[in-house]
């Protein structure tokens, strides 16, 4: 079907486009390792046709167990069919291959029913101390090509986005690849990063700031774990030295926050 033109915004063409998510960096363990996803489940939502065990959430039980990588109702996940109650093996990532592979499991083989529905994936377990800051980097992406003639001619176009987009951002999003229209953005935070100046560095017991791009609002201190241990308001978009001396010998992020809510960061050594 085609989804047709609307006011200033042009419809999808046909055959459908497909959309994807692609998680190109996992958040860290204590250990400061990256994890990698720990489920991904399904959600139907207006599907009369299939177990109530299979549609949205309600409770924060219900929440638990998808987040956990079971159905609604706390049942497992299984290989074949619709997933739920099925005869195979339990898992906790659904419909893992591609709708044109024969044999393999995905909602087309399932006879699944169209409609609205939501991939909820999850990872951990893993520690999160109070204030800390953890993270993970998402790739979100369309195919939508007006010369593909199925639609798996538009998945093949996701997976070439897809190794792109994991090419650029494996190589520090360097601009000279064919994909380096979604690296302007961080190379635009790398500016900000270096317009960002703390001397001395390594410091003893005070550090003064500059900004070269924007005018500053706040100056946060921050642990190497992501934890806040200090912030501190400009008067007039001035601050132009912060005291250290009651920090520990280490290795400190600063993070400065302009007017325009843009942010830059640096690392901070504090020896004595």
């Amino acid at each position: 079907a085609t989804d047709e033109a609307c006011g200033f915004f042009d419809g999808l063409v046909s055959p459908p486009a497909v959309v994807a998510t692609k998680f190109l960096r996992g958040p860290l363990n204590e250990l400061g390792q990256e994890l990698g996803l720990s489920s991904i489940m399904p959600i139907y939502y207006n599907s009369p046709s299939l177990p109530p065990a299979m549609s949205a959430p309600s409770t924060p039980t219900e929440y638990y167990n998808y987040l956990s990588g079971t159905w609604r109702d706390g049942s497992e996940l299984m290989v074949g069919g619709n997933g739920y109650q099925s005869d195979g093996a339990t898992t906790t990532f659904a419909f893992p291959d591609l709708p044109s592979e024969a044999g393999g499991w995905s909602e087309r083989a399932a006879g699944l029913p169209a409609g609205e529905r939501t991939a909820l994936g999850a990872y951990g377990p893993f520690e999160l101390q109070p204030g800390a800051i953890n993270e993970f980097t998402v790739f979100f992406n369309i195919a939508d090509n007006p010369n593909a003639a199925t639609i798996d001619d538009q998945i093949d176009q996701l997976f070439s986005n897809i190794d792109g987009a994991q090419q650029l951002y494996d190589n520090c999003f360097a601009l000279d690849t064919e994909f380096n229209c979604f690296a302007t953005s961080i190379q635009e935070q790398i500016a900000r990063n270096e317009s960002l100046e703390l001397f001395p560095n390594p410091a003893r017991e005070q550090v003064h700031l500059q900004l070269h791009q924007g005018t500053i609002e706040q100056v946060r201190l921050l642990g190497m774990d992501g934890k806040m241990l200090q912030q501190f308001s400009a008067t007039n978009g001035l601050i132009e030295q912060i005291d250290i001396a009651h920090l520990r010998v280490g290795v400190y992020i600063v993070q400065v926050v302009t007017s325009e809510g843009k942010w830059a960061n640096q690392k901070l050594v504090i020896s004595r």
